[in-house]
């Protein structure tokens, strides 16, 4: 059975969708309820068995639904009710066939069956813990870590795929023999690229600490893309994302490593987290392995949580990493992230309205030497929303209180918004509006449009108090073609 695993609707997705320059409350996303419906669509035609998953359905309206998945067609879940909560209300049993319009759902979480990972062997859950706050700090909270129980095939004790495995076209999880250290180790095989996939596992008991530690062993063969591991935090509900991250910023792993590379990742426990989702995936094609993984409880790192404990940069210093695009594979460009992974090369049948992300080494001119080999490029004949390259920035040096990011750009027939910056103030433990602070875009006599050789971009913002982390974002509103480079974000005590 499968551990918890969303959908649509995660708190960073949303981060990254939300932030165009005329936002429309209420609208659902427009390409991420298409990606939900093929994955439901092709889960429910591969096996009748699929169709009876217990779920938890957030609606958009802040209902919560738990009951039985009994099918999906036509755009309509169908759920036979077991439980339902109002939007600030307690929940209560509920019974009955519901039919829900799929736009009108923000999130879906399957749910662990009784006798899979939340009902592990000796009374204790998915993490090894006996109840809230169980957790010893230090001891690794992952059932299975290394991967050595007994398996068979993709059903692995404490582990499970967050993706059906009905057509070859589908992502392939495996047990392998070249592990890290013992036996086994846990395989993820891609051929056509899918989006993100991986290795899952819910623990149910928060530790009693500030903050928790994930790492692990990583080794890929020919992965465009990135391999990584990534924690989300849950409330009690398993309905809402609080917070989440992983360590394809600070250590990605793609192309072919010659051997296991330990990566390792720490993060503050945000208020209201009961329940921590663990994830050892990869995005993009290729083939990786995971081994020797371990959840623990710790106290909170001494610098930025995101960057381990790493020192904080200094005022004036460059923040934004890999500026030109030169670092990563093909496909990938090291420390970036796009707001829709399946735009990435090497995915098939994308509908035409899905933007198309690419690394361009055509598009730098010539003679200039702060552009180097590549750039990033965004292709949309879709005029709605906002698509863009992502650089989360969880490292701000002591004392800042303005930001200003700067960004060279070239266009293609462009019209709608036009090629611009959007920057993001966040506090990740704040419950209030997601954690978002403040928002800022280029504005709008400053936006490019049209076709034009490489024009620069600049936008500065007051840091609110309490800002933890800033999200980047150089994209494209409306048609076209925009390239990026020479990324610059600099920190500032704002005299």
């Amino acid at each position: 059975m499968r551990s918890p695993c969303h959908l649509t609707g995660s708190i960073p997705d949303a981060l990254r969708r939300s932030a165009s320059p005329r936002p429309r409350p209420g609208r659902a996303p427009r390409r991420p309820a298409l990606a939900l419906g093929l994955f439901l669509a092709a889960l429910f035609a591969a096996s009748d068995a699929a169709a009876q998953e217990r779920v938890n359905i957030a609606l958009k309206d802040g209902t919560s639904l738990t009951g039985t998945l009994i099918g999906f067609g036509g755009r309509i879940f169908q759920v036979q009710l077991e439980t339902e909560q109002a939007a600030g209300a307690a929940p209560r049993a509920a019974a009955g066939l519901r039919e829900i319009p799929e736009d009108a759902v923000a999130t879906v979480i399957f749910l662990n069956a009784p006798g899979g990972p939340e009902a592990a062997p000796g009374g204790t859950d998915a993490g090894g813990a006996t109840g809230p706050g169980a957790a010893a700090r230090g001891a690794n909270l992952l059932m299975n870590g290394g991967f050595e129980a007994p398996a068979s095939g993709a059903n692995v004790p404490g582990w499970s795929p967050d993706a059906p495995q009905t057509t070859p076209q589908m992502p392939l999880f495996a047990i392998d023999g070249a592990a890290a250290s013992g036996r086994q180790c846990a395989k993820l095989e891609v051929g056509v690229a899918f989006g993100v996939a991986g290795w899952t596992q819910v623990i149910h008991s928060v530790p009693a600490t500030e903050a928790v530690r994930i790492e692990g062993s990583i080794r890929t063969e020919g992965v465009a893309g990135c391999a990584f591991l990534a924690v989300l935090f849950l409330d009690a509900g398993g309905a809402r994302e609080l917070a989440a991250c992983d360590t394809e910023e600070l250590t990605p792993v793609s192309g072919t490593s010659r051997d296991w590379v330990r990566v390792a990742l720490e993060t503050r426990i945000p208020p209201g987290a009961a329940k921590v989702w663990v994830r050892a995936g990869m995005h993009g094609t290729g083939r990786a392995w995971f081994d020797d993984l371990a959840l623990m409880g710790v106290a909170a790192a001494g610098g930025s949580a995101a960057a381990g404990g790493a020192p904080a940069p200094e005022l004036g210093a460059e923040l934004c990493r890999n500026r030109g695009f030169e670092e990563g594979t093909q496909a990938y460009a090291a420390g970036w992230r796009v707001d829709w992974p399946a735009g990435l090369p090497g995915f098939a049948d994308q509908p035409q309205s899905w933007p198309r992300f690419s690394l361009d080494t055509n598009a730098t001119p010539d003679g200039n030497t702060a552009f180097e080999r590549r750039s990033a490029r965004i292709d949309t004949s879709s005029a709605a929303g906002f698509d863009a390259w992502t650089q989360t920035l969880r490292a701000l040096p002591a004392g800042a209180k303005r930001i200003t990011v700067k960004a060279w750009a070239r266009t293609k027939e462009v019209t709608g918004g036009g090629a611009q910056i959007v920057v993001l103030c966040r506090d990740p433990q704040s419950a209030a509006n997601s954690g978002q602070l403040a928002f800022a875009s280029t504005p709008d006599d400053r936006r490019l449009a049209g076709t034009g050789d490489w024009r620069p971009l600049e936008l500065t913002l007051d840091l609110p108090e309490g800002t933890r982390e800033v999200v980047l974002r150089i994209g494209l509103a409306g048609k076209g073609t925009v390239w990026f480079d020479n990324i610059s974000v600099v920190a500032t005590d704002g005299k």
